[in-house]
C-alpha cells in the first residue's frame, strides 16, 4: 500500500470543526467523487478510495448532483440505435 501525507495548517485544522480522522474521510471522499466525475476512476475504486459501499458511494454522487452515467452524445446515439 502506498502512503501519502498532507500537511494541513493547525488553522486550517481547527476551523474545519471536525476531528482528524474524519476531515482525513472527507478528503478522501471528496478526491474520490472528483476522479469519478472526471473519468479516472471506476465507481467501484472510487468507493473502495473514499472507504464507502457502492451504494453509500452512489449516494455521495447523487448529493453532489453528479450522474451515474453521463453518455458522450456518439454513445447516446449509439444506445438510441439498439432500441
Amino acid at each position: 500500500m502506498t502512503e501519502i501525507s498532507l500537511e494541513l495548517s493547525d488553522e486550517v485544522l481547527f476551523s474545519s470543526l471536525d476531528e482528524p480522522e474524519t476531515l482525513s474521510l472527507a478528503i478522501l471522499t471528496a478526491a474520490a467523487v472528483k476522479l469519478y466525475q472526471n473519468g479516472k476512476l471506476s465507481s467501484g475504486k472510487a468507493a473502495q478510495l473514499a472507504s464507502l459501499s457502492r451504494i453509500e458511494f452512489f449516494e455521495k454522487l447523487s448529493g453532489a448532483d453528479i450522474p451515474l452515467y453521463d453518455p458522450t452524445p456518439e454513445e447516446f446515439a449509439a444506445e438510441l440505435k439498439t432500441l
